[in-house]
């Protein structure tokens, strides 16, 4: 079971709406949660009232895959460098198992380009 970051995570599930808490250590372990609670086929909210974290420093853009896109074509469009997929990759080991193999739909986190 993958965790992300979260203790004392608890997950309740009631019509389409997943609902989170406990204590995430870092925005990215957050992010994460949710991401990998979103993406499960069925739900369409996923409500973080009660799932606490540290203030977001660093900025983050949010994409969902379309038909035909790949991390490299993506890694493009966002850091103008295909060869740049690995750092979308690392930051979605959690809904990304193999970066060849991205579905229409998933969400994911493009961490901002370095200044």
């Amino acid at each position: 079971m993958l965790r992300p970051g979260v203790t004392g995570l608890d997950v309740s599930y009631e019509d389409g709406v997943v609902s989170l808490s406990g204590e995430a250590a870092s925005p990215e372990a957050m992010e994460k949660a949710v991401l990998m609670a979103g993406n499960v086929q069925g739900v369409g909210e996923v409500k973080v009232d009660n799932l606490k974290a540290p203030e977001q420093t660093a900025a983050v853009d949010y994409y969902t895959i379309e038909k035909g896109d790949s991390l490299s074509a993506i890694a493009k469009r966002f850091y103008g460098d295909a060869n740049a997929y690995p750092r979308i990759f690392e930051a979605n080991r959690e809904v990304i198992k193999d970066a060849n193999l991205i579905y229409p739909g998933q969400k994911i986190r493009i961490p901002k380009a370095d200044a």
